[in-house]
This record gives structure tokens, C-alpha cells and sequence, in this order.
């Protein structure tokens, strides 16, 4: 399972760095964002919701992945990247 996860992972960053669709890439972001959550990656994880919020299409969307942002810096006491 744990190799699974590791392969999903490698997937989805591969789909973001190629030249793909925006509706793919949005979907392999939000998965992957996901996946980081339960790896103990935080710092990775702030970085793909980072491009999450670039690649949201919704402002309601971007506004969600903002405030996870905000709640990821603030946990690791990022207090500067929290609030801006």
C-alpha cells in the first residue's frame, strides 16, 4: 500500500509538470494535495496548495484552498505565509 501511495504521488507531480490540460492538471493538484496530507510532508503539501490556489478556476475554490494555506502555515508557525 505504502508503495502505492509513494507511485500515486510520483504520478501526480509527473502530470503537473508536463504540458497537460488545466482540468487535469487542477484534478492531479487536488489529488495530490490530498495524498501529501497523510505523508508527512507538510512543507511539499503547502507548496502544491500553493498551486492549487493558482489553478482553481472558482473563486469560492480559491478562497478554500487559501484558508488551507493559511491553517497549514499557522500549524507550522509559518506566521508570515499565513496571512499573506
Amino acid at each position: 500500500l505504502l508503495g502505492a501511495h509513494a507511485e500515486a504521488i510520483a504520478l501526480y507531480r509527473r502530470v503537473l509538470e508536463l504540458d497537460a490540460h488545466a482540468d487535469a492538471k487542477l484534478r492531479a493538484a487536488r489529488r495530490l494535495a490530498k495524498l501529501l496530507d497523510g505523508a508527512d510532508k507538510a512543507e511539499e503539501r503547502m507548496r502544491m496548495v500553493e498551486r492549487l490556489c493558482e489553478l482553481e478556476p472558482e473563486e469560492s475554490d480559491r478562497q478554500r484552498a487559501l484558508g488551507q494555506l493559511a491553517k497549514l502555515a499557522e500549524q507550522r508557525g509559518d506566521r508570515e505565509r499565513a496571512v499573506s
